[in-house]
């Protein structure tokens, strides 16, 4: 396997969804969730799911590394994997 130069440990990947604010207000308010990809492999996440999405979430990624919901959409292809 080539060395990319990615350390193996997923520790530090975490995965960020954007969610209509809490308190609407006028104005830009956007806010986000940040959760850790050691998060989804919780017994009380669904399993084998939660396994998978880390699985998929974690591969080649650096620690860290912060993805985007909508990234890690894109590369299920929109759930057709």
């Amino acid at each position: 396997m080539p060395d990319h130069g990615f350390e193996q440990s997923t520790d530090g990947v975490y995965l960020l969804f954007a969610h209509e604010a809490y308190y609407p207000a006028p104005g830009e308010e956007i806010n986000t969730s940040l959760v850790a990809a050691a998060s989804l492999l919780h017994p009380r996440v669904r399993q084998p799911d939660g396994a998978r999405i880390h699985e998929r979430l974690t591969r080649g990624r650096r620690p860290g590394e912060i993805v985007p919901l909508a990234t890690l959409t894109h590369e299920l292809d929109g759930g057709a994997l």
